[in-house]
């Protein structure tokens, strides 16, 4: 038997994965930003989690029209893909 786990099974991602299992919505507040992450504040459950830009297929709310930022305490609508979304236990 071997040592794989389901916890364990996102560690060795490839970052060239299909994507076909589809893409999950959530809501937060974004409460910091990085070059490269935002950290978000969920309205369904009290925790924060940081999700890479790299991963966000689209962001719906109040968004700055001239430099396309977001907006920090504001609340957003999230899209990324739904084995991030098992992976952050979303």
């Amino acid at each position: 038997m071997s040592d794989w786990e389901p916890q364990n099974m996102w560690e060795d991602y490839d970052q060239d994965f299909d994507q076909e299992e589809g893409d999950f919505e959530f809501e937060g507040a974004l409460i910091h930003e990085t070059d490269k992450a935002y950290l978000i504040a969920l309205t369904a459950k009290n925790k924060e989690i940081w999700i890479p830009k790299s991963q966000v297929g689209d962001v719906e709310g109040e968004i700055d029209e001239d430099t396309g930022e977001l907006h920090m305490g504001e609340l957003y609508t999230f899209t990324i893909p739904a084995w991030l979304a098992e992976k952050k236990e979303l």
